[in-house]
């Protein structure tokens, strides 16, 4: 382990007392751990980097208190009472390491009367000034800063101040901002169609724009300054594995949860990396193995888990999401001599994620068999390509960006190709030259064809990668178009429409040197 990852346990994850990788992993694995037999088996997956959870899990496990979850969704009311409830609920979250989305739809546009005074609304965005203000004063679980999403219904009459407001780099800097977007919009975007703006206070059309002309303000904003994001209303809601129980209008931070309100979810990932042999071959069978192991240790956590908040646990106990996902694809798809985004990668990657998923709800039934099911499976609905009896979990699976696991673990992050093989970071420990851990295990020569960055790949083998993985996952994938600084606004046209057609449930961008302060 070098010195510059010591450096992040010691400032992230170290408690009173740890000195090693080894001290951490026993402290998490008799935290999560129901019996002996499971306390080995977590062990055995940190130790090496089979598997890790999300960093409030590996920070907070055995403490009182211990908040264990990465992601909640709450919502923002249209009264100054749910306003500050949720301010107060985010300063919690934040405060344990967890990350927060925010859906804005419901909150009265600017301009718009106020019910029992002369006053008038000052729209969502006001509002959201006194999150970003509060988040920026408080670092999660003081190991990191605050981390939020914002999400607006693509109808919202304040639209085009939110797809906006990024471009001012000086404001929202502790929220990335997306836009909802439905199925009946990108129809009228097709058939270049009318598009109404409605109040969410009173129901009234505010104003008639055309569907294009707003897209098109939205698509170069996000080719400017690579905000906002887009998710699919109706895509994210009808593979919702709990829509008879409610709607989803918000994801986490990240995109990858989407939520009901007051919902949250542990996240952890497994490091496909360590499943391909000497020959590059992948082991299924471990694969399997592990799996199973990581599953039961997901659930484990819900029930050891500290809530900030009654109508959180409430929710989430009723539910009992998890989000089990995967980092280090890209090393894997090198050791497998596999061009990232090429055919016969793609192939690879549906048989695998198709097995993934399958094993993971193998495992769930497994637990409920054991443990019971979980309170909302009236409202279950899962297409699975076999026929099992009850669940322990709503949701399964989810693609999580990885940041600092796979950091930890020295892999390439979630689904991402590899950045760079060289590079320089900058974040809050200074700024360092990075080589890409895989470099320093296998010879360069023998798979330079297949050390792929992100601007050796089309947008085209992006997205397709995205959406092969997407079919087999629950929740949804974190995954982000790096392009090149020169490309057009009509490529990010292109990108955005592709990922509503093949099915993904969200898609940013970003477009190289498009901000300061990111990875060179």
């Amino acid at each position: 382990m070098d010195g510059y990852v010591f450096s992040i346990l010691e400032r992230r994850y170290f408690k009173n007392g740890e000195k090693s990788w080894d001290d951490l992993v026993e402290r998490v694995s008799s935290a999560i751990a129901s019996n002996s037999s499971e306390y080995q088996d977590y062990i055995f997956l940190l130790k090496d980097f089979w598997f890790l959870p999300n960093t409030p899990t590996l920070s907070n496990a055995g403490l009182d208190r211990g908040q264990l979850s990465a992601c909640f969704v709450l919502p923002i009311g249209d009264s100054m009472e749910e306003i500050f409830d949720s301010l107060k609920l985010m300063a919690l979250i934040h405060k344990t390491g967890g990350g927060t989305g925010f859906c804005l739809s419901s909150v009265r546009e600017a301009g718009s009367s106020v019910g029992g005074t002369k006053g008038v609304a000052s729209g969502p965005l006001s509002f959201l000034e006194i999150f970003d203000v509060a988040t920026e004063q408080i670092k999660q679980g003081g190991i990191r800063r605050g981390a939020n999403i914002a999400v607006i219904r693509i109808d919202h009459p304040d639209i085009d101040d939110f797809i906006s407001v990024k471009l001012n780099r000086k404001k929202f800097n502790n929220f990335n901002f997306s836009v909802m977007v439905s199925d009946k919009f990108m129809r009228a975007l097709e058939e270049d169609g009318d598009w109404k703006l409605v109040s969410p206070y009173n129901g009234s059309v505010k104003k008639v724009v055309r569907a294009r002309e707003l897209w098109r303000r939205l698509i170069h904003n996000a080719w400017e300054c690579g905000e906002p994001g887009v998710l699919f209303f109706d895509t994210i809601n009808k593979t919702h594995t709990l829509n008879k129980a409610g709607v989803i209008e918000a994801t986490n931070p990240c995109g990858e949860q989407p939520l009901m309100f007051y919902e949250s979810c542990n996240l952890g990932s497994i490091n496909l990396m360590k499943f391909v042999n000497e020959v590059g071959e992948f082991d299924f069978n471990l694969f399997r193995d592990v799996i199973f192991k990581a599953v039961r240790f997901l659930d484990n956590v819900i029930d050891v888990n500290y809530f900030v908040d009654k109508r959180i646990e409430k929710n989430t106990k009723a539910s009992r999401k998890v989000g089990l996902g995967v980092m280090g694809l890209a090393d894997m798809l090198v050791l497998m001599k596999l061009k990232y985004g090429s055919k016969e990668c793609l192939e690879f990657l549906d048989k695998l994620f198709k097995e993934f998923s399958n094993t993971a709800w193998r495992a769930s039934y497994e637990i409920a068999r054991i443990k019971g099911g979980f309170d909302l499976s009236d409202s279950f609905v899962k297409n699975l390509d076999f026929q099992l009896n009850g669940s322990r979990n709503a949701t399964l699976t989810t693609i999580a960006p990885t940041g600092s696991i796979s950091i930890l673990a020295g892999v390439s992050s979630g689904i991402e190709p590899l950045f760079k093989l060289r590079y320089v970071r900058r974040d809050s420990f200074g700024e360092r030259e990075i080589t890409h851990p895989l470099l320093n295990k296998i010879d360069y020569d023998t798979y330079k064809e297949f050390l792929l960055t992100y601007k050796d790949i089309t947008p085209e083998q992006h997205l397709a990668v995205q959406a092969v993985i997407q079919k087999y996952i629950d929740n949804a994938v974190s995954k982000t178009v790096n392009l090149p600084y020169n490309c057009s606004v009509d490529t990010v046209n292109d990108i955005y429409v592709s990922a509503w057609k093949l099915g993904c449930k969200g898609i940013t961008v970003f477009r190289e040197g498009a901000r300061r302060g990111v990875i060179s």
